[in-house]
């Protein structure tokens, strides 16, 4: 047999490599079998590599576990310090609804409601058996004037007020008081309030003022020219028999 040649060694395996189709199939079959031979072993040495390392990290965990657990026994934290208690949070959303408290009943007494003696509103002019009217004096000029407050009572008095608001106008000033009820029975004093000047005749305490008609003025100055009354009130209340009376009124031309 001849021996080939270099040359034409190359052509005849040129010529075989042309010819040649490669099974992709059978290749690639080749290449699962090789890979299923291999991933039992490699799986083998990983699980032997890794099983040291596991079993340490198991012993480390468990030791862990109970250092914390004798601390929080002897009531401390990871560091020794003391474990404060959670803080309860406040639940969000929409406060509930809540019931309307319940009016608050008047206190009783042996089974009977004990009830708050309150005073008659006041009456203008008349209220039982207390009446008034309210005059500026004839004798008022353009630089004094007088406010008269007469006062009638049918029954006999234990107890009795009278006041009179005068309204701060320009130059005012207080110039005198008087009342036809005896001095003894009665202290009188002025006062100023806000834009007022306050008269007040008090009956004195444990005195009676028997049935009749009673006079109480106040007096005063102001700036030249006549003076409207127009702002000035007055009040009176009284007690007789255990009952009180309440009257207001303003001042009209005498």
């Amino acid at each position: 047999m001849r021996r080939l040649d270099e040359h034409d060694l190359r052509f005849v395996l040129r010529e075989e490599a042309e010819r040649h189709r490669p099974d992709r199939g059978a290749m690639l079959d080749r290449i699962a079998r090789g890979r299923a031979e291999r991933e039992p072993a490699l799986r083998d040495r990983l699980v032997a590599l890794l099983r040291p390392a596991a079993a340490a990290l198991a012993v480390a965990v468990v030791l862990m576990l109970g250092i914390a657990g004798v601390r929080l026994a002897d009531g401390g934290g990871p560091d020794g310090a003391p474990v404060a208690a959670p803080t309860p949070v406040a639940p969000t959303g929409p406060a509930p609804a809540t019931t309307p408290a319940a009016p608050p009943r008047a206190s009783t007494s042996s089974g009977t409601a004990t009830k708050t003696k309150k005073p008659p509103p006041a009456q203008p002019g008349r209220d039982g058996f207390l009446s008034s009217a309210g005059t500026v004096d004839p004798n008022t000029t353009d630089y004094w004037a007088q406010g008269t407050v007469v006062i009638e009572n049918t029954r006999t008095l234990t107890a009795l007020e009278v006041t009179v608001n005068v309204a701060m106008t320009p130059g005012l000033a207080e110039a005198g008081r008087f009342s036809t009820v005896a001095g003894n029975l009665l202290t009188a004093t002025s006062s100023r309030k806000d834009d007022l000047l306050v008269f007040r005749f008090t009956l004195v305490k444990g005195a009676v003022l028997a049935p009749g008609r009673y006079t109480f003025a106040v007096q005063f100055n102001h700036a030249p020219g006549r003076r409207s009354a127009a702002g000035d009130t007055y009040s009176a209340e009284a007690t007789a028999g255990g009952r009180d009376a309440q009257v207001t009124g303003v001042f009209t031309a005498g």
